[in-house]
């Protein structure tokens, strides 16, 4: 019981802290500080180029599969069809309010940059037209809150765990449906490939983990794995940036293995050091950083190309800046409001599941 509960506890603190890491990797690649800044030496604008290819694309790209894979490994981890009415509630608190939230949030946010003169820190952003329709699509479909789509999609695939469940019960049948999900993106049908197929792939793979191997993620993985997991990361960014106009991914099957691998490899790596990181609020607050990270960064961003010098060598400083204060004032805005109004704090962020989580815990039994 001992071993096994210690086990569980290892896999909470490991997701927690890796989904922190993963946040920070798609915060990454939304940062726009390179895009401002030109430069009459071609040496420094190569440069700013090959830089913003590494930041934005080789070493992230990896993290919204990531994300999938994990949110259904522990989704599934315990799920049976009875459970599926608790699930959808526990699911509404930590999914659905905060996501309606944030959409109204950053919708009214958008009409305010729209029509005020706050619109001159965000160039190349589409006026918001004010329509129903337009106010209906932001605040369901996330139109005006990017990043969430991902949460749309957990919260689709949440409704329909069943058919996930029916697929992955037997782990041959989804195993093979796994394989069937990866190569139907080849034929190229447009229905298909508007649902972004990719989603669905991870988020299976990740409940067929949950299913039938749930105990391998609970454990620590061998020396051999995590020193074969460095050197594939090492050379997974390598390739991509050496070779970064190379169509890795023209068999989208290619790219579903690339970022498995890649994922796994994080999750594995991790280890290495994972006995030596201590629990801090800061890893928690993976979600604030995801919801406020693109409009918070934008304005910082902003703010350090007017008080920065102008020229090609500021766009990596511009960028640093911008990840490390944007994260800094997420987290004090957090603290401030967890500590004046928990109870507003928790609904907005969607801690629902965390405590579910702690109580699902400490009710295990073995």
């Amino acid at each position: 019981m001992d071993s096994n509960k210690a086990q569980l506890e290892y896999f909470w603190k490991k997701k927690e802290f890796v989904s922190f890491v993963l946040c920070i990797l798609v915060f990454m690649i939304h940062i726009s500080s390179f895009a401002p800044y030109s430069s009459s030496n071609d040496a420094v604008t190569a440069f700013n180029k090959k830089a913003a290819f590494f930041f934005n694309e080789s070493i992230t790209r990896f993290a919204v599969p990531m994300f999938f894979i994990l949110s259904a490994i522990a989704f599934f981890r315990d799920y049976s069809n009875k459970k599926y009415f608790s699930k959808i509630k526990s699911r509404f608190f930590s999914l659905c309010i905060p996501y309606l939230i944030w959409n109204t949030i950053w919708m009214i946010f958008e009409i305010v940059c729209s029509y005020t003169v706050i619109s001159s820190f965000f160039v190349g952003r589409e006026k918001f037209s004010l329509s129903v329709v337009n106010i209906l699509k932001s605040i369901f479909l996330a139109e005006s809150n990017g990043p969430f789509w991902f949460i749309l999609y957990l919260i689709v695939f949440v409704f329909i765990s069943p058919l996930f469940d029916l697929l992955v019960r037997n782990k041959y049948v989804g195993i093979t449906a796994l394989v069937a999900l990866s190569v139907v993106p080849v034929f190229e049908i447009p229905v298909i490939e508007n649902l972004k197929i990719d989603a669905f792939v991870f988020y299976l793979l990740g409940a067929l983990i949950g299913k039938h191997w749930f105990a391998a993620v609970t454990k620590k993985t061998s020396r051999t794995s995590q020193i074969v997991s460095v050197i594939f990361l090492l050379v997974y960014i390598f390739a991509k940036n050496v070779f970064p106009t190379y169509d890795y991914f023209a068999l989208p099957f290619i790219k579903i293995v690339v970022f498995t691998m890649a994922a796994y490899s994080l999750w594995s790596m991790v280890d290495l050091f994972i006995d030596n990181i201590s629990p801090r609020p800061m890893h928690a607050r993976s979600f604030p950083v995801y919801a406020m990270h693109i409009n918070v960064s934008a304005v910082i961003c902003k703010i350090c190309y007017l008080l920065l010098p102008k020229n090609g060598y500021m766009a990596i400083p511009n960028f640093l800046i911008t990840l490390i204060l944007t994260i800094t004032l997420i987290n004090v805005f957090c603290i401030t409001f967890e500590r004046y109004l928990p109870s507003a704090y928790a609904l907005v962020m969607g801690k629902g599941l965390k405590k579910i989580e702690k109580k699902e815990r400490k009710q295990i039994q073995v």
